[in-house]
């Protein structure tokens, strides 16, 4: 397995926040990965692609990317240790004993507030970080701010308020992208990496500059898997813990998979981007949100899954696969 770990900065030195103009929710894995295949078919290499597709749908070549995820700074400066990982509700309510107070109380109403945190770390699995991560206001994104569009009367040479438009502004993040195909990696690692001038990212009104980006290739995270002794593997064990660090379309095989009484998660609704066989499959999608919990009735190793389009039958075409990135928890 080879794993890449994407760090995303702002184009603008003079502003260390990227402008994406869309919530730091809607950043999520799939999303990555559309992007990256967006930008390797547009690409040299977009003749080699149509390999790495058949490849992957042979399941020979497998991708895992994960949803975006911080590195803490304190006084400015990045702590290289202390990852801040997505979480949601599920991932809380499956440590509910360990941030449990005095009183026996599970601060319900605090914890939905947390959207990040060191999940690597048990020693923060306790009442007393969460209300210490609660009072920094830990936060990684800014918004929504609101800038008014304006629009001049040609007659009257006056200004006219026409919208506003919604602004978010976003820390520098990472995610990780991991693949056996040593081919493909290095394909990506060429789009992402060998570019002087910043590139358009996620987001929205980019032809008016916002969401423009560079990327720089870093190995820490893996580093520090390996300090604790942590594999990403794509077996999965049965009755074991599994946090899931992507978001994932709930299919029917995925559901027969997971133990869902077992289980903690939280089930989020996207729309937009996703495509099967040779339809679209509508607007909606119901998806395990990254920062679950997930215990699997089976011992099973995990393939990929693709939703695509053909451009025969419509004007473009998708391809997007996934497969769950999964770091096996302590039991």
């Amino acid at each position: 397995m080879r794993e890449m770990e994407v760090e995303v900065i702002s184009s603008r030195s003079e502003c260390k926040l990227i402008n994406l103009a869309i919530p730091l929710s809607q950043l999520d894995s799939l999303r990555l990965t559309a992007y990256l295949f967006l930008r390797l078919f547009k690409s040299e290499f977009s003749e080699k692609m149509k390999e790495v597709i058949k490849r992957i749908e042979e399941n020979r070549t497998y991708l895992m990317v994960s949803s975006p995820f911080f590195l803490v700074r304190e006084n400015g400066i990045e702590n290289t240790h202390q990852y801040y990982l997505p979480v949601n509700f599920g991932f809380f309510s499956y440590y509910e004993e360990n941030f449990k107070d005095e009183s026996g109380e599970f601060p319900t109403k605090e914890i939905k507030k947390i959207r990040y945190f060191p999940v690597l770390d048990k020693k923060s699995y306790n009442p007393s970080f969460v209300k210490t991560l609660i009072s920094k206001g830990l936060e990684f994104e800014i918004g929504p701010l609101f800038r008014v569009k304006n629009l001049i009367n040609r007659n009257t040479y006056e200004s006219e308020n026409v919208y506003t438009i919604e602004n978010y502004f976003v820390f520098p993040f990472r995610f990780i992208v991991e693949t056996n195909d040593v081919e493909l990696e290095d394909m990506m690692k060429k789009v992402l990496f060998n570019q002087n001038e910043s590139v358009h990212f996620l987001g929205k009104r980019i032809s008016i500059g916002f969401g423009k980006v560079k990327f720089r290739h870093d190995y820490r995270f893996k580093s520090e898997l390996e300090k604790r002794g942590i594999r990403i593997e794509r077996r999965v064990e049965k009755g074991v813990p599994y946090y899931l660090f992507n978001r994932i379309p709930i299919t029917e095989k995925m559901s027969n998979l997971i133990d869902t009484e077992k289980s903690s998660y939280e089930l989020v609704k996207i729309s937009g981007y996703f495509v099967e066989d040779e339809a679209l499959i509508g607007r909606n999608m119901i998806c395990l949100k990254e920062g679950s919990i997930l215990v699997f009735k089976d011992s099973v190793e995990l393939e990929n899954e693709i939703y695509k389009i053909k451009r025969s039958e419509h004007k473009k075409e998708y391809f997007l696969p996934y497969t769950p990135f999964l770091i096996k928890m302590e039991v």
